[in-house]
């Protein structure tokens, strides 16, 4: 079995992955994480072991591959129906308008994945959409930058995940005592090579 299709196969969901987030060792390496000069670096005792890095990188894959998915026009028909139809517009509105609708929906949210916009969708009919009268249906722009403001949280942890899986290990501090045996060598190779030479 390929690599690819390993993580394939043990592919976890973008929930699970999200709550991966929460995990104390995963959430203290994030915190300790720093960034030296445009590299990301983290410190010698938070240095992860295979199965954890193995966990991040399948993390990082689900996530990635939750925003990237494309529904199926059926899915995307169906939660803009739920607005269309939870919003009815005048009555004797002819069925023509109603197509332009839904054709201005599709296009707008053609980019997003069907979890993102459920989610805007959820929120629209709650009433608890920022920035929209919860009085109107939003307009397609409307729904569709709803609909991203649920993908950030995602592409944030994804790409957190990713500098994690790229940050260099710090080497560990060196105490007084080790730097002084370290000379301590150095001055007996010194002599050891004078001797010989």
């Amino acid at each position: 079995m390929t690599p690819g299709n390993q993580l394939e196969a043990a592919r976890i969901s973008p929930d699970q992955a999200m709550q991966l987030l929460s995990s104390t060792w995963l959430a203290s390496r994030l915190a300790r994480m720093t960034d030296r000069s445009g590299r990301p670096t983290i410190p010698n005792d938070m240095a992860m072991a295979d199965r954890q890095r193995r966990e991040v990188r399948e993390a990082e894959h689900a996530l990635r591959s939750s925003l990237t998915e494309r529904p199926t026009k059926q899915a995307v028909s169906v939660e803009i129906a739920r607005v269309i139809a939870s919003f009815p517009m005048a009555n004797g509105a002819p069925e023509a308008t109603t197509k332009l609708r839904m054709d201005g929906f599709l296009t707008a949210v053609s980019d997003i994945p069907a979890w993102a916009l459920r989610r805007a969708v959820d929120d629209v009919l709650r009433g608890v959409a920022p920035g929209i009268d919860a009085r109107f249906a939003p307009n397609p722009p409307q729904l569709a930058n709803l609909a991203r403001e649920h993908m950030k949280p995602v592409m944030k942890a994804a790409n957190q995940l990713r500098m994690l899986l790229r940050a260099e290990v710090e080497a560990p501090p060196v105490d007084d005592a080790t730097r002084a045996r370290m000379a301590q060598r150095m001055d007996e190779l010194r002599n050891s090579l004078k001797r010989a030479g």
